[in-house]
């Protein structure tokens, strides 16, 4: 919700995956339509499966091809063994054929016995560190892992700065007026050419 927030006036788009991927939220530059729909998500409300691959493809489809605009993936999972036809790796490729940045944040604990350690946070079953890394690899982004919600904000704060440097910025025109350079010019002249009168006439 807080990167939302941070997002204002970029257009956003929400897929969901578990048995299979769904588009939840069309590209929108409406952000409280987008946290509203944010706030409905739910565990396990696309089944309890992984079609991690799908949903990477689907969101390379939604992201669309607009040539002025910077276009980033953020994927948000435990990349735990994909249950889909399409490999994750190769999804991966088409985002990167499409110039698409894809950002893998693993939310999961480093181990089935971490997991059962931990009773708050965000870790629910051993993520696929492995897996997320070389899927942001391939796309030349970065992959982070959040085990609590501090390492989650820490993450999305990177992403946000690295991406911000790398937002295309239109060059900016200034139009300044020159008139007044000769008009100055000229006033200083007949000011000393007064001056020069005004000295003749007190010798004389």
């Amino acid at each position: 919700d807080r990167f939302v927030q941070q997002l204002e006036g970029d257009r956003i788009s929400v897929v969901v995956f578990g048995d299979s991927a769904y588009t939840i939220l069309p590209l929108t530059d409406d952000t409280a339509l987008t946290r509203r729909m944010l706030s409905r998500l739910k565990t396990t409300m696309a089944g309890r499966f992984n079609a991690l691959g799908e949903a990477i493809a689907l969101a390379v489809k939604e992201s669309g091809s607009p040539p002025d605009r910077r276009r980033v993936l953020v994927l948000l999972t435990d990349a735990d063994k994909s249950t889909d036809s399409i490999s994750p790796l190769a999804a991966a490729k088409l985002a990167h054929q499409a110039g698409l940045p894809l950002y893998t944040i693993a939310i999961g604990a480093s181990s089935y016995d971490a997991a059962e350690e931990e009773l708050a946070g965000l870790i629910y079953h051993p993520a696929n560190i492995d897996l997320l890394q070389r899927l942001a690899g391939l796309t030349g982004a970065k992959s982070y892992r959040a085990g609590d919600e501090k390492a989650l904000d820490n993450a999305i704060a990177d992403i946000d700065q690295r991406e911000k440097y790398k937002k295309d910025v239109p060059p900016r025109y200034f139009h300044i007026p020159l008139y007044p350079i000769p008009l100055i010019a000229g006033l200083l002249i007949l000011s000393l050419y007064q001056l020069v009168r005004l000295g003749w006439s007190a010798t004389r």
